[in-house]
């Protein structure tokens, strides 16, 4: 689940500013925006090392989950690991994206332009 909404995130943040009426870019609010995500995945991982979090998702714990904590710390919890798998998806399909109009525009530098040939150039 978490990696589908990495894949859509860009799509949800544009109908959040949609909803919100945000229009323009902020360097600002893209920094502290983030940092909250960087937040977000160091708890995340905090998280998963300290309840184990691979045996909890794999057979090797086919019990389930023995949360002794509130409703709402087991939701945070739930969240941050979340948000280890959306930014990590979200940014490396930013990552490859961007790599192929890289590859891309490389590709149409080193095609000949069709407006002359070396021959005409004397």
């Amino acid at each position: 689940m978490a990696v589908h909404i990495g894949i859509s995130w860009g799509t949800i943040i544009n109908a959040v500013r949609k909803m919100t009426g945000i229009t323009s870019t902020s360097r600002i609010r893209t920094i502290a925006l983030r940092v909250i995500a960087v937040l977000i995945v160091v708890n995340g991982v905090q998280t998963s090392l300290e309840n184990d979090m691979i045996s909890r998702l794999t057979i090797y714990n086919p019990f389930g989950w023995n949360y002794d904590e509130s409703a709402l710390g087991f939701l945070i919890d739930y969240l941050s690991v979340m948000g280890i798998y959306i930014s990590g998806t979200h940014y490396a399909l930013k990552f490859l994206q961007k790599k192929e109009k890289t590859k891309g525009y490389k590709e149409q530098l080193r095609k000949p332009s069709a407006g002359f040939k070396a021959e005409d150039i004397k």
